[in-house]
């Protein structure tokens, strides 16, 4: 154990190997500051970094030689799925099913989201085919659940209702699963952040804001 002041402040280091060069401090063991260390550097108490740019919520990430720095908030998605919460019939089943990507966008004033859905195709390929010819399926409600890197656990979800397919296309690539996207007029969106427990949704035919769980 060793005690180093700077000034009028004083830390207590548990230290082993200790070699001082210049103006380096380096240690062949571990460190522990305010508890004995079990790695290379056991901090009790916070830490703060002085140049990294402030920001709340800033992701901290190391490159391939440790030096850590903030990233730029770019979340890995390990896995999408898409979950039936009220189908149309036999042809879309209640369920959960594997996503490969979506994105979602619209304008002021329009009425609807428009949500682009691309999956492979499964038990639900007929009954989406089937709405793009039957408008106003209003009983159909689908939340997609977005996950990060290595969790079960979903960070985000975005529910609609309401829907009909605008628009489909399906693709044949050699030695590949075959895909499909189907691009989907939404009028009642919804998002849930299960991180801060935060949601909203808006029935945009209407231009009235809604509880998330109630579609």
């Amino acid at each position: 154990m060793r005690t180093l002041c700077f000034g009028i402040s004083c830390i207590v280091l548990f230290l082993s190997g200790i070699r001082v060069d210049a103006q380096d401090l380096r240690v062949a063991g571990n460190i522990g500051i305010g508890t004995v260390p079990d790695t290379k550097l056991d901090v009790n108490g916070t830490v703060k970094i002085r140049d990294l740019p402030p920001g709340e919520g800033t992701p901290v990430v190391a490159d391939a030689e440790g030096n850590l720095f903030a990233g730029d908030g770019i979340i890995s998605n390990d896995s999408l799925t898409y979950t039936v919460i009220s189908g149309y019939g036999p042809a879309i089943a209640t369920g959960t099913y594997p996503l490969g990507s979506f994105n979602i966008g619209g304008a002021s004033g329009e009425g609807i989201m428009v949500l682009n859905l691309t999956k492979a195709v499964d038990r639900n390929t007929a009954g989406f085919l089937n709405l793009f010819a039957i408008p106003n399926t209003n009983s159909v409600v689908i939340e997609i659940d977005v996950y990060k890197a290595g969790s079960n656990t979903p960070y985000a979800s975005h529910k609609f209702s309401q829907i009909q397919v605008l628009a489909f296309s399906q693709a044949y690539p050699a030695a590949e699963e075959q895909s499909e996207t189907f691009t989907i007029g939404v009028p009642v969106y919804g998002f849930f952040d299960h991180v801060n427990g935060t949601s909203f949704a808006y029935d945009l035919l209407n231009s009235v804001e809604i509880a998330y769980g109630s579609f």
